[in-house]
């Protein structure tokens, strides 16, 4: 090989490097994009023993803006919090579940962090005046 056919190849596998490099770049751009998506944002907490979730009135799905009141939730309403798994609840996931037919009961905190996608997404949502939480230590408003 002369030193025309390697400097030529090398010139060709720097070239596809940067190549490389720049699509890496453009993947890991818009990826951190989507990521940044409002319907992506975490809600609140939902909590599930099994495949059963912690249900308000047997129906409304509750979410609660933090894991601690979750726990409290739980604990407030006769169960041992250590015997649920507690997860993150985003807006995306809330979503979906309302448009097909899933029904929630939010907190004040968890209602306000979902009133802007959910709105975006048609819901049409309103703020909301909260009362005071009572003898139950939360106010819950139920979606839809």
């Amino acid at each position: 090989m002369s030193n025309k056919q390697v400097s030529e190849r090398r010139r060709q596998e720097k070239k596809r490097r940067r190549e490389l490099q720049r699509k890496a770049k453009a993947k890991q751009t818009s990826q951190s994009q989507t990521r940044k998506q409002p319907d992506d944002a975490v809600v609140g907490y939902v909590a599930r023993r099994g495949v059963v979730v912690v249900c308000h009135e047997q129906q409304w799905c509750v979410v609660i803006s933090s894991r601690a009141g979750m726990r409290l939730f739980i604990e407030n309403h006769g169960s041992q919090a250590n015997d649920y798994v507690i997860e993150r609840a985003t807006a995306n996931h809330i979503l979906t579940a309302i448009s097909m037919g899933g029904k929630y009961a939010l907190d004040q905190e968890s209602y306000q962090r979902l009133l802007k996608p959910a709105n975006a997404a048609g819901l049409q949502l309103k703020p909301l005046e909260f009362r005071d939480a009572g003898s139950e230590g939360v106010y819950l408003v139920r979606v839809p």
